[in-house]
């Protein structure tokens, strides 16, 4: 609550996302059935919500970036805490969270995809930078789009 994360949200049929709905651009949707999109009132429809907890979570791109920050700041997390969190294994990752070698800092992060959407959160702890980056095209390259708007920074 006092990082304003009440957007941030588990759907379920009892919690379902708050309307508008970004829907996915023409052509990227798969075989996502957009007749019966909302059902439920969650996104993308309440059988992939409740599918897996990665898949059912939901939020706007302001409150996403505040959680981001408030791993990194010490407002959720304590220090030991995000040492393990950020301790990564040969692969990238970490408890939750993956390094990302490809920004021109150490950065790190997650991204999710779903039929017809992509999303991206980078955060560059030393240079007090959060980005998120969220695409209605589930095929998208975020990462590479989320790069390019890191890069934008230093210009």
């Amino acid at each position: 609550a006092p990082l304003g994360l009440d957007r941030i949200l588990l759907q379920s049929p009892t919690r379902p996302t708050p309307s508008p709905w970004a829907l996915p651009v023409a052509g990227h949707e798969g075989d996502l059935d957009l007749s019966a999109y909302g059902t439920g009132g969650v996104l993308p429809c309440l059988s992939l919500a409740t599918f897996s907890f990665a898949s059912g979570v939901a939020s706007d791109a302001p409150s996403l970036a505040r959680w981001g920050w408030g791993l990194f700041s010490g407002s959720l997390l304590d220090a030991e805490s995000l040492a393990a969190m950020t301790t990564v294994d040969a692969n990238g990752w970490g408890l939750g969270i993956e390094r990302f070698p490809d920004f021109s800092a150490l950065a790190f992060g997650t991204r999710g995809h779903q039929v017809g959407y992509s999303s991206f959160l980078v955060i560059l702890p030393e240079r007090h930078v959060v980005a998120v980056l969220f695409i209605n095209d589930g095929e998208a390259d975020v990462q590479a789009h989320t790069r390019t708007l890191v890069r934008a920074l230093d210009e």
